[in-house]
């Protein structure tokens, strides 16, 4: 089997597998292009046909961020996801990555027994959802101490303002170098990342440290952490 970054001629190939991962069908088709023009997805081949394909993304704080891991339907029970985050990994440490992270659904019980058999641990549980705005602005003088008193409650993992299904280590000035809005409602809003109640200042998906009141509601997840 060959592990190599993916190129855009293999997009379709990728899409063709990935379709109905999950009853509801699955992201990963509308935005499999962007990431693969990012350059940070790979894949596995084997017989001039891909496997697998997992993205990874090097974030602040040395963290790696795994995401997007699929196997072809067929494939499955060969030991392939775990090929794919093992080759992952060490791609990581040679990027001098000091930690990967990820998400797992609480119903993905497969990908809980993968992570678990590597050595993830659990860092904290996460839930998913829309929410309507129940929260107003905090001017940037007030937005530090919210900050640190949010940084203080997760033991300084964040899930990113703009996009939080990914999630890293983080200081005060990781935090600050994003600009994010930061709303003060239920609990600490941190752009689209909530500490405590589900929190924002506009209609919004989001992702939130307790599970709280949602509009929709995706589900509990759990994040996972290797030290490398």
């Amino acid at each position: 089997m060959e592990f190599r970054q993916a190129t855009q001629l293999d997009s379709e190939e990728i899409k063709s597998f990935t379709m109905d991962t999950f009853p509801w069908g699955d992201y990963l088709p509308n935005e499999v292009d962007t990431w693969i023009k990012d350059g940070n997805v790979y894949v596995i081949i084997e017989n001039r046909r891909i496997l697998a394909v997992a993205s990874m993304l090097l974030l602040f704080q040395g963290t790696a961020w795994l995401r997007g891991l699929r196997v072809r339907k067929q494939e499955r029970r060969r030991g392939i996801g775990k090929t794919m985050t093992m080759k992952l990994l060490e791609l990581a440490r040679n990027r001098g990555a000091k930690r990967a992270m990820l998400l797992v659904a609480e119903w993905n019980t497969a990908s809980r027994m993968l992570v678990n058999s590597i050595g993830f641990e659990q860092v904290m549980d996460v839930w998913g959802g829309i929410i309507d705005p129940n929260a107003t602005i905090i001017d940037y003088g007030n937005s530090i101490e919210l900050i640190k008193d949010a940084l203080s409650i997760t033991n300084n993992y964040i899930c990113l303002p703009d996009d939080p299904w990914t999630c890293t280590k983080a200081s005060v000035e990781d935090v600050l170098s994003l600009s994010p809005q930061i709303y003060r409602g239920p609990g600490i809003g941190i752009g689209r990342f909530s500490v405590g109640q589900p929190t924002s200042g506009v209609s919004a998906s989001i992702v939130s440290t307790m599970e709280g009141k949602f509009k929709e509601s995706y589900g509990r997840y759990t994040m996972f952490e290797l030290v490398l």
